[in-house]
């Protein structure tokens, strides 16, 4: 009965995207996005205007830049929902779990699909992170093909400063150290000024530091790490932890960072990192030429730092798949078209374009040349244009759909394409280290419970980090401080709900 039911859905929906494409009158539909300052508003977007005709809707769009978590909590508070939740930092398992009958159960969706169930036929991996434990669903993932545990962020250093200043590329904190304070004191760019900055984007390097005192991450899932023993442990309880912290401060005293690291918006980095002249000894980024937009040739990739085995390790950054993409709510005034929406969006050729940009765009314009043989050339910034900003202004941002292995082999891959893969095919031997998976589903008052948890544990930490990095505290008269205080929010419970899902799953 049920595959009938399936069955009949895929002809209604089918016979529907191709009615209501002709229609004169178009249901109009909400939707949310959480989208970066970069990227435009999707309501002229060529992409997102073809899935709405495709659909036989029209998409009104609220954008939505800062401050998210007040917003999103009025939308669910007040039940003033969207038809449509877009894109990847939307919602999480938590929002939707507290809150299900706030949301449209999509398994009969899926089963009579044609575009999504491809997705889950080729990738049945996928189900797993968004199943609840009673077997329902209610969000599709995104997933583009091209790499599982890629790296996020990367680390470069002036090979350049190095070269003049007679050192090697350092892979020990001893010589990291030691190569930042000669930054700092011999003015190795040369302009007869102090400006160099030995550490840029400083507030980032925590976890990098912690590779050195064997705390290896998936970078999703906030510090907790697994032990050479196979055992799941959370790292801010640690003696590791603290003398990374030491370390932090140990290089933020000695005036080896921005003073600003832990206030200045990113986008300042990106601004005076970005010019003609060097300032910036080592930093962090998606790509090199990402922050050092003008004097990326100075840059190499730095190694994974060596712990006290001479061990190499470095973090990584979960899985191409994105576990909350799309969402339909309850209140949706026609969840049928909504649905129409989420299939057109997983087309084929819709999936390419949200990834990469409008196929044969106007001149001027990024996305995808289509060539004679059936592949895609990825348009070129113009020159000086900083690559990820160009790709955030031209594409989908946050909000893609489905790239299967057989479409991502068709994309002649840009420079940056090229770049971001050999990044992670420099990072690749140095993750040997086994790290905690992406996403864990509990039930309804596990993740309620979780909910609270993490927020408040999260947030105690990372003010410890700002604050003993500068100084305001001293790390081994505040240690048993903090210690009592992560007690006091919960932070055995917290870490006894991961570890039991942990070794459930071993």
């Amino acid at each position: 009965m049920r595959k009938l039911l399936a069955m009949l859905l895929a002809l209604m929906l089918a016979l529907g995207c191709a009615s209501f494409s002709q229609a004169e009158d178009k249901v109009t539909l909400t939707a949310v996005i959480v989208q970066h300052s970069a990227c435009p508003d999707f309501d002229d977007s060529p992409m997102w205007l073809k899935i709405a005709e495709e659909a036989g809707v029209e998409l009104v769009w609220e954008t939505v830049r800062s401050d998210w978590s007040t917003r999103k909590s009025v939308l669910i508070g007040t039940n003033q929902m969207p038809d449509l939740w877009i894109g990847e930092y939307n919602l999480n398992v938590a929002d939707i779990q507290s809150n299900q009958e706030l949301f449209v159960k999509l398994n009969d969706y899926i089963e009579g699909s044609t575009n999504v169930k491809k997705m889950f036929d080729e990738h049945p991996e996928l189900y797993t992170p968004i199943t609840f434990p009673d077997g329902s669903i209610f969000s599709i993932p995104m997933f583009t093909a091209g790499g599982v545990r890629e790296i996020s962020d990367c680390w470069f250093i002036n090979k350049t400063w190095l070269d003049e200043l007679g050192y090697d590329v350092p892979d020990t904190l001893d010589d990291l150290y030691e190569v930042l304070v000669a930054f700092k004191e011999n003015d190795p760019n040369g302009n007869g000024e102090a400006d160099e900055i030995p550490f840029v984007d400083f507030q980032e390097a925590a976890g990098i530091f912690a590779n050195a005192y064997g705390i290896v991450q998936n970078t999703s899932v906030d510090w907790f790490a697994i032990d050479d023993d196979g055992e799941l442990y959370y790292a801010p309880l640690t003696e590791a932890f603290k003398e990374t912290m030491k370390f932090m401060h140990k290089c933020f005293e000695a005036g080896l960072a921005d003073p600003e690291a832990f206030t200045q918006p990113w986008q300042d980095y990106y601004a005076y990192c970005g010019g003609d002249t060097a300032i910036g000894g080592i930093g962090i980024a998606w790509t090199i030429e990402a922050l050092m937009a003008k004097t990326e040739d100075q840059y190499v990739l730095m190694p994974a730092l060596k712990d006290e085995n001479g061990n190499q390790y470095f973090n990584v950054s979960g899985q191409p798949a994105r576990p909350i993409g799309y969402a339909i709510s309850a209140s949706c005034k026609d969840i049928d078209a909504a649905w129409r929406v989420i299939e057109a969006a997983y087309a084929p050729d819709n999936g390419l374009q949200l990834a990469f940009g409008q196929i044969n765009p106007p001149e001027g314009k990024g996305g995808l040349i289509e060539n004679e043989d059936g592949t895609y050339t990825v348009v070129d910034p113009p020159e000086g244009y900083n690559w990820d900003i160009w790709n955030i202004s031209q594409t989908s941002f946050r909000a893609t759909s489905y790239v299967c292995e057989e479409d991502y082999a068709k994309i002649r891959p840009s420079g940056d394409m090229i770049t971001k893969a050999k990044i992670n095919d420099f990072y690749a031997p140095y993750q040997g280290h086994a790290v905690m998976p992406s996403c864990y589903i509990f039930d309804n008052a596990t993740n309620e419970e979780l909910s609270v948890l993490k927020t408040d544990i999260n947030s105690l930490v990372n003010r410890r980090i700002s604050d003993w990095a500068e100084g305001k505290r001293d790390i081994d008269e505040d240690w048993e401080t903090y210690l009592n205080e992560l007690k006091e929010v919960g932070v055995d419970r917290y870490v006894e709900i991961y570890t039991t899902r942990y070794n459930a799953d071993r």
